[in-house]
């Protein structure tokens, strides 16, 4: 029985260092695990952000090549056809909200059938276009750079009919999404701008006043 307990003894003394030893590799067995996994995050994250910034190179191309050609074509079609219905129509926007009075002239109404093809056509691009945005396959803030003064301006001219088209209906809901996000962002940049120059202004302003006699004393 001695020599039982000296042997136990002998290997709980000489498994405590082991112990010790095969926490720490199994701590570095995980540092590693953890590290390759935040590689391969960062990997997936250069991956996914080089094809966003892929497709939405493409996208703007399209928007250049296809969607404008498009939009020139439908308001040339409006002009041509002396379609007066939007030029008619009061639009507000306010508080991410839109809405119209429209015109109620019953002739410009029916003069909107002239363009029906025209618009369809150039809405439906456009709405093929804003889906990668909101859907957030493509970059909007790198587009918006490029594209949203064109793509904002022609869609304020087609709001006295989009707004009730679209009220309530799932109609060019990307579209008129992408509108709002880059409209809003617009008018925000602009009113810095303002603000920027006016601030500019207020202190190059030469301030003077009249002090009444004796009021220094």
């Amino acid at each position: 029985m001695p020599e039982i307990r000296g042997v136990l003894e002998i290997i709980y003394f000489i498994s405590g260092p082991a112990l010790v030893v095969i926490a720490y590799l199994a701590l570095s067995q995980i540092k590693v695990a953890k590290q390759q996994i935040e590689a391969q995050r960062e990997t997936t994250r250069i991956a996914a952000k080089r094809d966003s910034l892929r497709v939405t190179s493409e996208q703007v191309a399209k928007y250049g090549s296809e969607i404008i050609p498009l939009q020139s074509a439908l308001f040339k079609k409006i002009k041509s056809e002396e379609v007066n219905y939007f030029t008619k129509s009061k639009v507000t926007i306010a508080d991410n909200k839109l809405s119209t009075t429209p015109c109620a002239d019953k002739k410009e109404i029916e003069k909107l059938g002239l363009i029906t093809q025209e618009f369809v056509s150039t809405m439906n691009s456009m709405e093929g276009f804003s889906v990668y945005f909101t859907s957030g396959v493509a970059d909007e803030e790198i587009a918006f750079r490029s594209i949203s003064v064109t793509f904002c301006d022609s869609i304020s001219k087609l709001l006295p009919l989009l707004i009730p088209m679209t009220d309530g209906e799932n109609r060019f809901t990307s579209t008129m999404k992408l509108f709002m996000i880059w409209h809003t962002r617009l008018q925000k940049e602009n009113m810095e701008k303002q603000k920027a120059n006016l601030e500019e202004k207020l202190k190059s302003q030469n301030i003077q006043t009249i002090r009444p006699f004796g009021s220094d004393a």
